[in-house]
């Protein structure tokens, strides 16, 4: 903490710069504070700090207060509630809508991925093997609200489904390249197999529209899954 202390009278500084004299009483006996801050403490001031506060800037005028936050549950009390009570005392209002609240991302053995014990993997090193979409899939599969588990034999499997949907769209596309919007052909006039396709995707569109509102991406990536590789 940038505070230093007197030792002769008592007087306390506090300065951006190393103070080595005493401003009251000229005595250079100091000695500077050596509690620290909580890393937290100053984590919280981010929603707003991080936009040009306490300066009006078109940024903070523009994001601040934000929508969504998305946190892990571990830090609920060590980020997220001092967020909230530095950006009211602060702002005067609350520093997002809403919080989303995801588990922890765990190893193939169970274990919290973390810097200490070394396993986790990287983000780019995923992409790089498997690539971007198979990373974005696993997120979406994955049921937030719980500890979640990534591995290689995961990502496989992730693969495989990917590969199924990619084919699916892949296969639609190929056969309605020359489709005109122009002329589409009336319900009365499709096949049965069709209106029962079409009822399918209706359905497909609603539950996914309710899921994502809801925030249950995972429930998304099921009833896709179950149209392209079950239903067609």
């Amino acid at each position: 903490i940038p505070a230093y202390y007197c030792k002769e009278c008592g007087n306390m500084q506090v300065s951006e710069s190393e103070i080595t004299k005493c401003n009251k009483c000229g005595s250079k006996n100091i000695e500077q504070d050596d509690e620290t801050l909580d890393t937290w403490f100053s984590s919280a001031l981010w929603p707003f700090s991080t936009l040009g506060w306490p300066e009006q800037t078109e940024d903070f005028k523009y994001f601040y207060p934000t929508d969504t936050l998305v946190t892990g549950y571990d830090i609920i009390f060590f980020w997220v509630s001092r967020m909230i009570f530095q950006s009211l005392e602060f702002t005067g209002q609350r520093p997002f809508e809403h919080v989303l609240i995801h588990g922890l991302i765990r190893d193939e053995q169970g274990r919290k991925m973390s810097k200490s014990l070394g396993n986790g993997i990287a983000p780019q090193d995923i992409v790089k093997e498997y690539g971007a979409d198979i990373l974005r899939l696993w997120v979406l599969s994955s049921d937030f609200k719980s500890d979640v588990s990534i591995s290689k034999g995961i990502l496989k499997q992730i693969s495989e489904v990917y590969r199924k949907i990619r084919n699916t769209a892949r296969y639609i596309l190929g056969n309605t390249c020359d489709y005109d919007p122009e002329n589409p052909v009336t319900y009365e006039d499709l096949q049965e197999i069709d209106k029962w396709a079409l009822t399918r995707l209706n359905k497909l569109i609603k539950d996914c529209t309710k899921n994502y509102e809801n925030y249950d991406f995972h429930m998304v990536y099921r009833d896709i899954n179950q149209f392209c590789v079950v239903d067609m």
